[in-house]
């Protein structure tokens, strides 16, 4: 039918129905010129058409449209004025364009299904515009695995669309050219690829809606930044941000941003990686981290309460990454920053404590800062704990309390105490691999583990207590090892297998008496001076004790030096000297 050449060119089917004889047997192709087109009933209802071809100024359909398996090729701007309409291809291979806008002619009171089969979708303009479905719905039904193109935006400029389910697990991809996606409800997005080509995509609902982008990877265009938040109006915490997928740039070494923010609500990510810039996490309501992210420079910043529901590596190539809250989840969890800063102000395994903890354990510049790890009961960690190593340059703070490891710990390469104790706790072998500057008290209990002090234990003050104990008296499991001096008014050292000593043992306190005691066989170490001196003589009451199991033996026959000074205080020797290996 071709009106083109009357003086309007208007079509109007009014509430006609359409059909063909027999499914699939007869093509429909309406063409109105600078006319209109009034679509008022059924098209394909009972006898569905073969194909379906639009050519007008403008379209305004108010019931379902079907064809068999056939095209359906609209090339005007579409108004949808039925409560609810389907447009529908068929199962079969029948492809649907829409080469124009398409928008509800009430806002919010009208509803769209596009359902292709394996024929794909192409939407050329924007969709709600100018008045916003109350759920618009393309390919959602399992059957349909078309590929869908989105060249426009939805729901800009009116506030946003009703609810979306665009795809399914079945579908091919999903392509975004536009640049805003804003729904006033909920927003589902299923697909086996998304690939996201329009600048900068903003994909936003309210605070108490959900966006979800399930089952495959998304992919960014060219310096691509993405942003999804539900944010905009309202409030509530029943929001969330769900991408089950990796996040991933276009390997052209330009870099892209990526924001979320579920407001009060949760957000829960998989991996990030390829050319991927600034990574910002934000929802009180907790953020999941089920896989990792790897930026090209860029920082990491997750605002709130963390779970790891996967095993997670955040890598940053001297980015920094800030954690603004507490970290849980029975998984392993690394990060690696290079030259950038790690700090996290929340408690680590509190809730729910780590598998395992690695923090620039290959090296490194950047500062690490830390709080609490678990709680004086409960380990936050199950597994080792490695917080930088021999070859990180980087300062380390810790700012809590309770260090409580559950499978034994490396720190590296200087530990600086601040005014807060710090006490670890562990069942399994302590390491730090450099020096320690202590700033109140400082205690290891290894559980049965070995202790390791590879440099010098110095202390900020005179007032200073340093106890480091393997934690199970008389079963001879742990062995204390010290590779240089020691410094503090106070100074306990119980290793039931071993105590090795490289360094002088000095009670520094001037002011009241101090006390020096030693629990385990003790070594001599094979050292450049081969003397070790136990310095007590700083305060005329500080004493040093040698229990019945400090034994005293040189490393090597003959081989090593010992000197206690005192001023007044006793000394106590209730275990043998060179009994097994004779001193100098």
């Amino acid at each position: 039918i071709d009106t083109d050449n009357t003086n309007d060119g208007n079509i109007d089917f009014s509430t006609n129905t359409i059909n063909a004889e027999g499914n699939g047997t007869d093509s429909l192709t309406l063409t109105s010129g600078g006319g209109t087109i009034t679509m008022g009933g059924i098209v394909g209802g009972t006898a569905a058409l073969d194909s379906f071809t639009v050519n007008a100024d403008a379209l305004t359909i108010a019931a379902n449209i079907t064809t068999d398996n056939g095209l359906i090729d609209i090339n005007a701007p579409v108004t949808i004025s039925g409560t609810t309409v389907a447009i529908n291809s068929g199962s079969g291979t029948g492809n649907i364009e829409f080469s124009s806008t398409i928008d509800a002619s009430e806002i919010r009171t009208k509803n769209l299904d596009i359902l292709s089969g394996t024929g794909t979708v192409t939407i050329s303009g924007n969709v709600g515009a100018s008045a916003r479905f109350q759920t618009f719905d393309i390919n959602n039904v399992s059957g349909n695995t078309g590929a869908i193109t989105l060249s426009g935006d939805i729901g800009a400029g009116t506030g946003g669309s009703g609810s979306i389910a665009i795809g399914n697990s079945s579908v091919g991809s999903i392509t975004f050219a536009g640049d805003v996606y804003k729904t006033n409800g909920s927003a589902t997005y299923d697909a086996a690829a998304f690939v996201m080509s329009g600048t900068d995509p903003i994909f936003s609902a309210n605070e108490s809606d959900t966006i979800r982008f399930n089952t495959g990877n998304i992919t960014l265009a060219t310096v691509s930044d993405l942003t999804i938040r539900t944010t905009d109006t309202g409030a509530g915490d029943s929001s969330a941000i769900i991408v089950q997928g990796d996040i991933a740039g276009t390997s052209d070494g330009s870099t892209t941003t990526v924001t979320m923010n579920a407001g009060t609500g949760t957000v829960a990510v998989a991996g990030m990686g390829t050319d991927i810039g600034n990574v910002t996490l934000d929802g009180s309501g907790g953020i999941t981290l089920n896989g990792s992210i790897t930026t090209s420079g860029g920082n990491i910043d997750i605002n709130d309460a963390t779970t790891l529901g996967a095993d997670s590596t955040l890598t940053t190539a001297n980015g920094t990454v800030d954690f603004a809250s507490t970290i849980d989840g029975a998984k392993n969890f690394d990060i690696s920053s290079g030259s950038g800063s790690v700090n996290i102000v929340g408690d680590i395994g509190a809730g729910t404590a780590l598998t395992t903890l690695d923090i620039n354990a290959t090296g490194g510049s950047g500062a690490i800062e830390i709080n609490d790890v678990g709680t004086s009961s409960a380990a936050g960690v199950t597994g080792l704990t490695r917080l930088g190593t021999t070859a990180s340059t980087g300062t380390f703070t810790m700012d809590g309390t309770n260090y409580n490891f559950g499978g034994g710990f490396t720190i590296g390469p200087n530990y600086t105490m601040t005014s807060n104790p710090s006490s670890f706790t562990t069942v399994g072998d302590v390491n730090f691999l450099g020096t320690v500057q202590v700033d109140g008290t400082f205690s290891i209990d290894s559980g049965g583990g070995d202790i390791t002090i590879a440099g010098n234990i110095t202390s900020t003050g005179e007032d200073e207590i340093i106890s480091l104990t393997d934690g199970t008296a008389g079963d001879a499991s742990g062995t204390i090892t010290l590779g240089g001096t020691v410094s503090a008014s106070n100074i306990t050292l119980v290793g039931d297998s071993g105590i090795v000593l490289s360094g002088d043992i000095t009670s520094n306190n001037t002011g009241s008496a101090g006390a020096i005691a030693f629990t385990g066989p003790i070594t001599l170490a094979d050292t450049s001076s081969d003397s070790v001196t136990i310095d007590a003589d700083q305060h005329a009451n500080t004493t040093v004790t040698f229990n019945s199991t400090a034994t005293v033996n040189a490393a090597t026959s003959g081989g090593q030096s010992l000197i206690i000074d005192t001023d007044a205080g006793a000394i106590a020797m209730q275990g043998s000297i060179g009994g097994s290996t004779a001193l100098n």
